[in-house]
């Protein structure tokens, strides 16, 4: 369904947005006229330079870099979430990140590599459980960080657990 249009500009986090795919998702919302700020939540907290050269950088309707309008933070959900083992976690994470009032967020986080060892010993193959950690569990958090940030609306825009599996080979 089509999200109505609203009188206010909205502020949007994308989880993973340094990512292959966050980055275009950021990109796409700071060109939007519906977003007032876009926030970048990725391991590193910035954008790769590999995707803001002069060449790959967009610019914006103002002649400025689309990557210097976003609002770039660090934090990961993996190693920030297992540093503290207490009841109240997301209160613990939610501080950490420091995450203003948000609209909505969008969710890039995922993960489709092999483990390298396997990779390398047996061609292309899937730890399942890693995939389910780093596409499942790990987009679980987002949505209870965006939840507690005052998401209304949450997206999962990335590859998931059964597009990993399909590039095994043949169903048997």
């Amino acid at each position: 369904a089509a999200v109505p249009h609203t009188a206010h500009s909205l502020t949007v986090a994308v989880f993973g947005g340094s990512g292959f795919i966050g980055r275009r998702v950021c990109r796409t919302l700071v060109q939007s006229d519906k977003c007032d700020a876009v926030i970048s939540i990725s391991k590193s907290g910035k954008p790769p330079s590999y995707y803001c050269s002069d060449d790959d950088d967009d610019d914006n309707k103002d002649g400025t870099r689309w990557s210097d309008a976003v609002q770039w933070k660090s934090f990961d959900l993996d190693k920030d979430w297992k540093e503290d083992n207490g009841d109240n976690r997301e209160q613990i994470m939610e501080q950490q990140l420091k995450l203003p009032p948000i609209d909505a967020a969008i969710s890039c986080i995922g993960n489709v590599q092999p483990r390298r060892e396997w990779k390398q010993l047996f061609g292309l193959s899937f730890d399942d459980e890693r995939l389910l950690y780093e596409n499942g569990i790990l987009n679980q958090r987002a949505i209870n960080l965006a939840k507690r940030a005052g998401a209304q609306r949450f997206a999962f825009v990335s590859v998931g657990y059964e597009a990993a599996k399909c590039l095994e080979g043949p169903i048997e």
